[in-house]
């Protein structure tokens, strides 16, 4: 399948997402103990280097950094550690693959590599909603922040005729249960693509390590911070419709691509299950953000949207909008810091799916310790390949990938091997990606091989059985594209003057839903083919309890208040009404049951590990504002150029610092709650 591309902000200017992506990186240490701790039991390091004495790791959905290194960093690390644990004298050399859709800003991904790194760096552009290795060709697969974002928006959310069109909204918070149930669809069709070509791609015994936005069974929070602000967001959007600066028209045809799955038998377990070929080892909600102290700089959150979303905003609105889209989303901020502030204390959670970035770097290392067989992956070549599926160009991505290698030389030397493998890291992501910055970012002095893999990983990206470790942070709730249905005006599910899912209908988030199974049906199809037997893949993506959909989590909240601006702009003509109908985020975070049954479905793996975290847990409220808008802008300005046009992408992260403003104490409200991320853990059978 051809999967939608929504690459972060490219460059290094004010609104990239290699200068907004904090909390991106915050989620990622969260789950540093636990990356280390899988690679430390799980990962085989001797086994899975033995031929070549190289450990090929990839991280799904790197972005652009410098997260992507610091967590690739700590992997190497982690690796080493184990190898040295083993009394390995030959230690392997570590391959990492950055992985990204090609629209990714390669470029700086790799021109921001880390001086010293331990490891060889390639780009590998694609969609991790597909094959990105060869078969058997990684030993160690990382996704943090990835899989939550679906190959595609459901198509039922724009179609006005089904009942998940999801008119007037952006995504699935709050929708209808048809809306949410596209999502989920298309969250499992995405993650079986994704462990079937993982499983392709990671060798027998080797790991996947998945950090990603979920929630508790049963739990979808609606008052997390990463809800909040796509709530702001939202909410922007409806202005911009209000004052004529999009259409009605462009926002109901427009969804985000994002779905946060529970951590549940229904989801991520029976995805896992279904797919067949990987084992779970660890799976487990933790807190992104907790570490993040509340209250936040609002002006910067809203920078660091802007960085994730611009992108896939600009492609349905056109980048004329983007400016005031995320300025009426600072002003939601504002307007409702109470709501906001009220979350910052919650936090939203995320899903450790068996090892992962800095939020979950104990848990990422804790998975390969205990998970990861180094040895008999490696065997063949004494090389350990590792996928980072959705990767984008760092540098959170070179994070997450050191941190798997340490993790994986941790047990290595906990082993006493005398060889130590090498690390071959394929970064993998859309061939749209920026891999010029990707590559010139590849840190000096790393402990692995990496590569730029252009391709979705919606899709095969690797040959079959070619990795021993897939990874994918917050990359997957990035659909592969917008749900069909919910640009059909005829359509239940038609999303009309709303950019997400968020207090949709039923039918615009079982749109999501539905793309979301789709893209993970895709993913794990994928994934199987690529992941080799006893190989281990780690996703990481927002997520969220079973039954439990937060609408006043940070991240909803801010999300709100950029559909906010974006109706805003509607009033003022800044954007016209069929603009903002026709524009959905492609964002779905999926519950801990869709992921499990989607794993379940794909039936090539095994959850090792599943569990929630809060990814924002070291973050303290109250928050920057304006930083956080740059984060938003970052990671939201392509798509909303991509739709809306690039000058309206000033006005609407100016509208959005304004919600922020305004609505400062609904988002304060949310930063105690924070959101949650996915932490997922699958081992290819």
């Amino acid at each position: 399948m051809e999967a939608k591309a929504f690459p972060m902000n490219s460059g290094d200017g004010a609104y990239s997402y290699t200068k907004n992506s904090y909390y991106q990186r915050e989620a990622s240490y969260a789950v540093k103990e636990m990356l280390e701790e899988a690679i430390a039991e799980k990962f085989d390091v001797t086994s899975l280097s033995s031929s070549s004495n190289t450990i090929r790791i990839a991280d799904l959905g790197c972005s652009v950094g410098p997260n992507t290194f610091i967590t690739m960093q700590n992997l190497i690390e982690s690796m080493e550690r184990k190898c040295h644990s083993q009394d390995r004298t030959n230690m392997p050399e570590f391959h990492l693959f950055f992985n990204d859709h090609a629209s990714n800003d390669f470029n700086t991904l790799f021109s921001s590599l880390p001086p010293g790194r331990h490891y060889f760096a390639a780009g590998v552009p694609g969609s991790f909603h597909g094959r990105l290795f060869p078969k058997s060709s990684l030993h160690f697969v990382h996704s943090s922040y990835a899989l939550h974002w679906l190959s595609k928006v459901p198509e039922d959310l724009l179609d006005k005729s089904s009942p998940a069109w999801n008119k007037g909204r952006i995504h699935c918070k709050n929708a209808s249960e048809q809306v949410a149930n596209a999502y989920a669809n298309q969250f499992a069709k995405d993650m079986e693509v994704f462990l079937d070509a993982r499983a392709d791609e990671i060798a027998v015994g080797g790991m996947m390590v998945v950090i990603m936005p979920a929630h508790p069974e049963g739990d979808r929070p609606s008052q997390s911070m990463a809800r909040v602000a796509l709530d702001f967001i939202e909410q922007s959007f409806v202005d911009m419709v209000k004052v004529g600066s999009i259409s009605e028209a462009e926002l109901d045809s427009f969804n985000l691509p994002l779905y946060s799955p529970s951590l549940s038998l229904k989801e991520m377990t029976q995805l896992v299950q279904s797919n067949g070929c990987f084992s779970i080892e660890s799976m487990e909600l933790t807190d992104p953000l907790s570490k993040i102290v509340c209250p936040l700089n609002i002006r910067a959150l809203v920078m660091h949207l802007r960085a994730v979303l611009e992108g896939i905003f600009t492609k349905h609105f056109g980048s004329e909008i983007i400016d005031e889209l995320f300025e009426r989303t600072l002003d939601k901020f504002a307007e409702f810091s109470s709501l906001f502030e009220s979350c910052c204390g919650q936090q939203d959670t995320q899903l450790f799916l068996r090892a992962a970035s800095y939020a979950v770097k104990e848990m990422l290392e804790e998975a390969i310790a205990e998970k990861f067989d180094v040895t008999s992956l490696s065997s063949s070549s004494n090389t350990i390949r590792i996928a980072d599926l959705g990767c984008s160009i760092g540098p959170n991505t070179f994070i997450t990938m050191q941190n798997l290698i340490e993790s994986m030389e941790r047990k290595c030397h906990s082993q006493d091997r005398t060889n130590m493998p090498e690390f071959h890291l394929f970064f993998n992501d859309h061939a749209s990606n920026d891999f010029n910055t990707l590559f010139s970012s590849l840190p000096p002095g790393r402990h692995y091989f990496a590569a730029g893999v252009p391709g979705s990983f919606h899709g095969r990206l690797f040959p079959k059985s070619s990795l021993h470790f897939a990874h994918s942070s917050y990359a997957l709730h990035w659909l592969s594209k917008v749900p069909e249905d919910l640009l059909d005006k005829s359509s239940p599910a038609w999303n009309k003057g709303r950019i997400h899912c968020k207090n949709a209908s039923e039918q615009v988030a079982n749109a999501y839903a539905n793309q979301f199974a789709k893209d993970m049906e895709v993913f794990l199809d994928a994934r199987a083919d690529e992941i080799a037997v006893g190989g281990m893949m780690v996703v990481i993506m927002p997520a969220h309890p079973e039954g439990d959909r937060p609408s006043q989590s940070m991240a909803r909240v801010a999300r709100d208040f950029i559909e906010q601006s974006f109706v805003d702009m509607v009033k003022v003509g800044s954007i016209s009404e069929a603009e903002l109908d026709s524009f959905n985020l492609p964002l779905y975070s999926p519950s801990l049951k869709e992921m499990t049954q989607l794993v379940q479905s794909n039936g090539c793996f095994s959850i090792e590990s599943m569990e929630l975290t809060d990814p924002l847990s070291k973050i303290v409220c109250p928050l920057n504002i304006r930083a956080l808008v740059m984060h938003l802008r970052a990671a939201l300005e392509g798509i909303f150029t991509k739709h809306f046009g690039s000058e309206i992408i000033d006005e609407l992260f100016e509208r959005t610092l304004d919600k922020f403003a305004e609505f400062s104490s609904r988002f304060e409200s949310c930063c105690g709650q924070q959101d949650k991320q996915l932490f997922l853990v699958l081992k290819r059978k």
